[in-house]
């Protein structure tokens, strides 16, 4: 086993250790027999095992370069003492903290992230090939014209069961005076449940007839006045 395989289970074992659970942490399903001929899996396999208050020890014999040193000691391992080893683990977890550290998101920067997401996800639908989109074009066009379907989806969109980034952009559709809600909404449900253009969804909805139209409308505000009521 090399050095930096055994350095990971080392650190794994320790980090379990360490929780105080007090139950076995198996590393590996089996110990095959030392007389196998195949020693690359006797070592890959090797099995370690954790008690709290007992011994870390390696299964594997002193040549395979194992060694069994204690939960809460000092003894070295590999020319390392626990310490390094902790600190190691330490330095890890500062890498992790990548997007806002250690400390909570603020609401404004959590609905930022959320609607950078949204995008990216519309920017997929926009750039999905050609007969993809065209196919959930077609099924869009039948969902247009059954106002009982669109209901229900509008109304999971404006309640965030697509996501917290389409129910943002849902929220300002509604709140801006300057948008026609029943387009916005249809547009998007269209991106986020049919995976269709927002330029395709309109083009769809020129084609339906007067009455198709209002039904729509009627839908779109059954589903707003059920999603406010909740």
């Amino acid at each position: 086993m090399s050095d930096n395989k055994t350095e990971k289970l080392f650190t794994k074992a320790l980090t379990a250790a360490r929780k105080g659970k007090g139950r076995n942490v198996v590393f590996g399903s089996k110990i095959p027999s030392a007389r196998s001929p195949n020693i690359a899996e006797y070592e890959r396999n090797s099995e370690t095992t954790i008690r709290r208050g007992h011994h870390l020890i390696g299964a594997g014999p002193a040549r395979f370069g194992y060694a069994a040193v204690t939960a809460a000691g000092d003894k070295t391992w590999m020319g390392r003492t626990l310490s390094d080893v902790e600190a190691k683990i330490a330095s890890k977890e500062e890498k992790r903290k990548t997007v806002f550290g250690s400390r909570i998101p603020t609401q404004a920067e959590y609905e930022a992230n959320e609607r950078r997401s949204a995008h990216i996800a519309e920017e997929r639908v926009n750039k999905a090939p050609l007969d993809e989109r065209k196919e959930n074009a077609k099924d869009l066009s039948v969902a247009l014209r059954d106002p009982r379907l669109m209901q229900e989806r509008i109304e999971w969109l404006i309640i965030g069961n697509y996501g917290k980034g389409p129910q943002l952009m849902a929220e300002e559709v509604l709140k801006s005076p300057r948008t026609n809600k029943y387009a916005g909404l249809t547009m998007l449900i269209g991106v986020h449940e049919w995976h269709v253009p927002r330029v395709m969804t309109a083009a769809i909805w020129k084609k339906l007839s007067p009455s198709e139209k209002k039904a729509l409308d009627a839908a779109v505000d059954r589903a707003i006045a059920s999603a406010q009521s909740e």
